[in-house]
């Protein structure tokens, strides 16, 4: 069975996480749902690609089975977040990014 570690975040960088989540939740304009992950379309305007890649960043220590993957297209304002896993990760990425929409 996969679980994110977060102790694997620094109690110093944990409250940044945690921001940086929210914001993350609250910028998701569409999600997409695949077989083994999820595709969330996001706006600059919410959360920008530097702190999405801040967030992915954290999120890799405490979640090191997670396939991550950041799409810009020219200059468009938004962008999508990518998460994909093994068995099992899709229902933690839904828990973490999909259940607000």
């Amino acid at each position: 069975m996969l679980a994110c570690n977060l102790n694997a975040i620094s109690e110093a960088e944990l409250s940044t996480y945690r921001s940086l989540c929210s914001r993350l939740q609250d910028a998701v304009t569409e999600r997409r749902e695949l077989t083994d992950g999820y595709a969330f379309r996001l706006t600059e305007e919410s959360v920008s690609l530097l702190d999405a890649a801040r967030w992915v960043n954290l999120e890799r220590l405490c979640c090191p089975f997670l396939t991550f993957r950041l799409e810009i297209t020219g200059s468009e304002r938004d962008y999508w977040l990518t998460l994909e896993g093994p068995l099992g990760a899709k229902a933690i990425v839904h828990e973490a990014l999909g259940s607000r929409r």
